[in-house]
């Protein structure tokens, strides 16, 4: 993204109201509602302003547009995808996420149980590689998958805006500036006309004024993984046809010039 598209944007988040990551953890929502947006980024400036009196924005260490790195692992034939690709009940996501402006890396694991819900546990870690007792144990412990058996496969950069509900029932990330490579491969792409915004929402909670305001633009709710969609996009040797409707759309939006490819 231009970098004068992000100091414009930091300016208008600068207009929010500030409250640091303690008081953010008022909004746990431990019983809550997700939806997903993919959006066009010039309409972020938008969406911002009208909803600049609903919303507070996160401050991270004097930072409102903290950058995130993730590191997606995978067994060696690519199990948790093709579970996702498959679109099985049950399934995994392992990645250790990098706080570039904290300094934290924390190791996490996501399960998506049959019921839809997604349980996400997660410990801190001083090292920025797996290998290390802890892990070890972290990741047989929450998953039918130990170190020996996973392969780094991803890598996701990201700028993030946080914004927390007045009310404290209601959490927004809006992520931006995405970018996805294969490690130590020369293979990467760059999301830079797209937004992903996610909403989650105690379920008692029934107006969200975001959800709102995105509906009144004519924008739908639209399903998205980072991981799934990275692999899609820079493994083309796998299948992929859970995803075409969103690969084309990201063309649509992002103006790709190889996505049509890999979705025939």
């Amino acid at each position: 993204m231009d970098n004068n598209v992000n100091i414009q944007l930091a300016k208008l988040v600068s207009t929010f109201q500030r409250i640091d990551l303690l008081e953010a953890q008022k909004a746990r929502l431990m019983q809550r509602i997700d939806s997903k947006y993919v959006i066009q980024m010039d309409l972020l400036e938008e969406i911002l302003r009208r909803v600049s009196d609903s919303y507070l924005v996160v401050e991270v260490n004097g930072e409102t547009m903290p950058e995130y790195i993730s590191d997606y692992y995978d067994t060696y034939d690519m199990n948790m995808y093709h579970d996702h690709q498959r679109k099985r009940p049950k399934r995994y996501k392992i990645r250790l996420r990098h706080y570039c402006s904290s300094g934290d890396s924390f190791l996490e694991v996501k399960f998506k149980m049959p019921s839809g819900k997604t349980d996400k546990q997660r410990i801190l870690v001083k090292q920025s590689e797996l290998g290390y007792p802890s892990t070890f144990d972290f990741i047989k412990s929450n998953t039918p998958y130990d170190i020996s058996q996973l392969n780094k496969t991803l890598v996701t950069r990201f700028n993030r805006i946080t914004l927390v509900g007045k009310d404290f029932n209601e959490r927004v990330t809006i992520d931006l500036n995405l970018q996805l490579s294969i490690p130590d491969a020369a293979q990467s792409i760059a999301f830079n006309q797209v937004c992903v915004i996610e909403i989650k929402r105690n379920r008692e909670k029934k107006n969200s004024k975001l959800a709102q305001v995105l509906k009144e633009m004519g924008i739908r709710p639209h399903s998205f993984s980072k991981y799934s969609i990275g692999c899609a996009i820079l493994y083309p040797n796998l299948k992929k046809n859970s995803f075409k409707e969103t690969l084309l759309y990201l063309e649509k939006i992002n103006h790709f010039t190889d996505l049509k490819r890999q979705c025939a």
